[in-house]
């Protein structure tokens, strides 16, 4: 989710002890933090923000959108809470209005920071050496920033695909090109795995790797679940790609194949590249009609 760092301002003391406590998971201790700073400063944009992530997360989504409006109307040229209502929208299932409010984010952070503009987040590397110090320095450690660029290239990428489909390519011929690139995926999950240090090759170990994948792509929200030494479950409670096509209609055009088949295939060639014995299944989709996506890594599955 979008939280303004306190170390990026000269914040409140309710600002500081709120993110501590957001951090840990207390989101009714850091919503009371928060909410006694804007007593004080009532138009107080990085408290209103941190407020409707903390509402956003401990449950409390109408309070979260009244909050992040508020974070909106108090600094209309600012890009990042226009992202915290785009996270906020998509909760509540809002998803055309939360993608426009991301790609409103990514007008304005383009006005001020000039040098993200035309960029996709297809590799974070290629993208770092292009950017100057300055952009440098505005991307790292940013999370909104990386929401916005996942977003406009999923939406680039869909806008592509629709065009194909509109001269008669089948969703079929485009999901066989998407299996295609999956060694690639397996390759990238191997490498992010040992870069950032995860240890062992169970299906725990593997979740956490797909769930810290995620959290710097911005594209996912995923948590974990039960774990056993055989099995690690997780859930799915935000995904821009389906916001993505549900805001495009796109899961109305005929032929075409849920995105929870895609995902699953990615994430079950995810834990085979780092454990050939364990594999990934959906048990409840969002595409079925369920709350959230929800799934289970574990040993011996055959492949999906």
């Amino acid at each position: 989710m979008t939280v303004h760092s306190a170390q990026a301002i000269r914040s409140s003391e309710a600002l500081r002890i709120g993110r501590r406590s957001a951090t840990k998971g207390l989101y009714a201790e850091a919503i009371s933090f928060y909410k006694k700073g804007l007593a004080q400063n009532p138009n107080d944009v990085a408290l209103l923000n941190n407020l409707a992530d903390a509402c956003l997360k401990g449950g409390r989504i109408d309070r979260a959108a009244s909050y992040a409006n508020r974070a909106v109307e108090a600094a209309p040229d600012d890009a990042f809470p226009d992202v915290t209502l785009g996270q906020v929208l998509q909760g509540q299932g809002k998803h055309k209005e939360a993608v426009a409010r991301v790609l409103q984010a990514q007008h304005k952070l383009e006005r001020l920071v000039p040098e993200f503009e035309g960029i996709t987040f297809d590799s974070i590397e290629r993208l770092v050496k292009r950017l100057s110090t300055r952009a440098k320095f505005e991307l790292a450690g940013k999370e909104w920033i990386r929401v916005i660029y996942v977003v406009k290239s999923l939406v680039e990428t869909c806008k592509v695909e629709l065009g194909y489909v509109q001269k008669g390519v089948s969703w079929h011929f485009l999901h066989e090109i998407r299996q295609g690139a999956l060694q690639d995926v397996a390759a990238n999950y191997r490498r992010f795995k040992q870069k950032v240090g995860i240890h062992g090759d169970g299906p725990s170990a593997i979740a956490r790797t797909v769930g810290a994948m995620a959290a710097v792509t911005g594209a996912q929200q995923v948590t974990l679940g039960e774990q056993t030494a055989d099995r690690c479950t997780i859930q799915v409670l935000a995904c821009w790609r389906h916001s993505v096509i549900r805001s495009m209609g796109l899961d109305a055009s005929p032929g075409w194949i849920p995105c929870s088949v895609s995902c699953a295939e990615h994430m079950d060639c995810a834990a085979r590249a780092i454990n050939p014995a364990i594999g990934f299944s959906f048990s409840a989709t969002v595409p079925d009609g369920a709350p959230c996506c929800r799934g289970v890594f574990a040993k011996d599955m055959g492949r999906q």
